[in-house]
C-alpha cells in the first residue's frame, strides 16, 4: 500500500538524518565540551553528567532527524504536485485521422430529403500526457461558412452494409448478415499516452441535400479543457451514390 512505502522512506530518511547528521555533529561537539570545560565533567559526578548529555543530545537528535525527514518529504511532495500540475496544464498533443465517412440520407414517408447523417471512422492517439478526457465536434465548411453538425450517440443502433448487399431483402439473406454487415464501435473519450484508439462517430445535419452536403469539407474537433485538435476530409469521395458502403440502422425484428 502507498502509506506504507511512504512511512518507510520517512523511517529511512530520519535515520539517515539521525546518524549522518545530527548524530556525527553533536559526537564532534561533547567530545570537544570535556577540553574546553573538563572540570565540569570531572569525577562521578562528572561521568553522570556526561552519560546525561549524550542521552539528551541523542534524543534531540533523533527529534530534529525526524522534523528533517518530513521536511524532506513535504519538499519532494509539493515539488510532485507541482511538476503533475504543469504536467496537466499542458494542451494534449493528439493524433486525429477521420479513417472512413458513410452517408446516409433520412426521409419522410414521401421519401423527401430530411436529414443527412455521418458516421465517421476516426482514430486518435495522445502523444504527450499520460492521459486525457476529449469530447467530440465536427462542422460542415465550405468557402468560409461554417455550419455546425449536431452529435447524436447512438453508433450502436447503426450498421455499414457493402453496397451490393443493400437492396437485398432483408433479414431473408441468402449468407449470414456477419459476412457483409459491420457493427461500428463508438470511439472512446478516455485517450492514453501512445495508445491508438479507432471507433465511430455519428453526426446529423437537418435539411441539406446530398449535393450541398458533398461540395463542403468535414472538420472534426477533439477538445479537452486544456486545448486540442482537429483534422479536415473532403466529402466528395463519399458521396452517398459513389461510396461502396452504406450506413443503416439496425433491423429490430417485431416477431415475437
Amino acid at each position: 500500500m502507498g502509506w506504507v512505502k511512504e512511512f518507510f522512506n520517512f523511517i529511512g530518511d530520519m535515520y539517515r538524518n539521525w546518524v549522518g547528521k545530527m548524530t556525527a555533529t553533536l559526537s564532534v561537539v561533547l567530545g570537544i565540551a570535556p577540553i574546553v570545560f573538563p572540570s565540569f565533567f570531572v569525577g562521578d559526578k562528572g561521568l553522570l553528567r556526561t552519560q546525561w548529555c549524550w542521552w539528551l543530545a541523542s534524543a534531540l537528535s533523533f527529534v530534529v532527524a525526524a522534523r528533517m525527514a518530513w521536511g524532506e518529504q513535504r519538499m519532494q511532495r509539493l515539488k510532485a504536485e507541482s511538476q503533475l500540475a504543469d504536467i496537466c496544464a499542458q494542451p494534449p498533443e493528439i493524433k486525429l485521422a477521420i479513417e472512413d465517412v458513410v452517408m446516409h440520407r433520412t426521409g419522410d414517408n414521401e421519401w423527401r430529403w430530411k436529414n443527412g447523417e455521418f458516421l465517421v471512422q476516426v482514430s486518435a492517439e495522445l502523444l504527450n500526457l499520460p492521459s486525457s478526457t476529449v469530447e467530440y465536434s465536427a462542422q460542415l465548411v465550405f468557402r468560409g461558412e461554417v455550419i455546425e453538425l449536431s452529435t447524436i450517440r447512438d453508433v450502436d443502433k447503426w450498421e455499414i452494409v457493402e453496397r451490393k448487399y443493400y437492396q437485398q431483402p432483408y433479414p431473408s439473406m441468402s449468407r449470414p448478415r456477419e459476412y457483409f454487415v459491420t457493427n461500428p464501435a463508438a470511439i472512446t473519450d478516455n485517450l492514453f499516452r501512445s495508445i491508438r484508439n479507432e471507433g465511430w462517430l455519428h453526426f446529423q445535419i437537418e435539411g441539406m441535400g446530398e449535393t450541398e452536403i458533398a461540395k463542403r469539407n468535414l472538420r472534426l474537433y477533439a477538445q479537452s479543457k486544456n486545448g486540442g485538435c482537429y483534422c479536415d476530409e473532403e466529402l466528395a469521395k463519399h458521396h452517398v451514390v459513389r461510396s461502396d458502403l452504406v450506413a443503416m440502422r439496425k433491423y429490430i425484428s417485431t416477431q415475437p
